[in-house]
């Protein structure tokens, strides 16, 4: 649900995506979690599965603009937010953007052996891989958690088996 949070007037991409990490992710950070696992829906990844059905509806009409965006750093947020919603091209290329952000913003707020995880979105060309970053600011795949799964209902279960439920919140 965070890519539908629709950014702050006049704020930049870069300046969303950390506003989603410090009101969605830095709470559990702050409280001493040792694992954050971030984890996104494949938009582009309903082929051959029941939703693909809801989603042909759902995207049926294309995208809303004349091109579909490449969100970057310095790039002002749409105004019409909703209608970017509306085009999985764009909600692909949306959620690849925040959640590469998102590993590049967490180092600094990370102590010790705390990590954040981001599954579900094409890092490093591929939506199929969980990348965790710790507070050396070092990616690193976590291969217990590749998963094929376009939908992140799915892919929560696989992390829920394997995070340490003790060390987190």
């Amino acid at each position: 649900f965070w890519l539908h949070a629709p950014p702050k007037k006049g704020s930049t991409m870069a300046q969303h995506a950390l506003t989603l990490f410090q009101t969605k992710v830095f709470y559990y950070i702050q409280r001493g979690s040792s694992e954050v696992h971030i984890v996104f829906d494949m938009p582009m990844g309903f082929t051959n599965h029941p939703k693909s059905v809801e989603h042909k509806h759902r995207y049926s009409s294309g995208c809303p603009s004349d091109t579909h965006i490449q969100p970057y750093d310095d790039m002002k947020c749409p105004k019409d937010w909703s209608m970017l919603m509306q085009c999985q091209q764009c909600k692909h290329n949306l959620s690849s953007y925040i959640g590469n952000k998102l590993l590049n913003i967490s180092p600094e707020y990370l102590n010790g052996n705390q990590k954040v995880y981001v599954a579900g979105c094409e890092i490093d060309g591929s939506s199929e891989r969980t990348l965790y970053t710790t507070c050396t600011g070092m990616l690193q795949p976590e291969p217990r958690l590749r998963c094929n799964a376009p939908e992140a209902d799915t892919r929560l279960w696989l992390h829920a088996a394997y995070c340490h439920p003790k060390n987190t919140l």
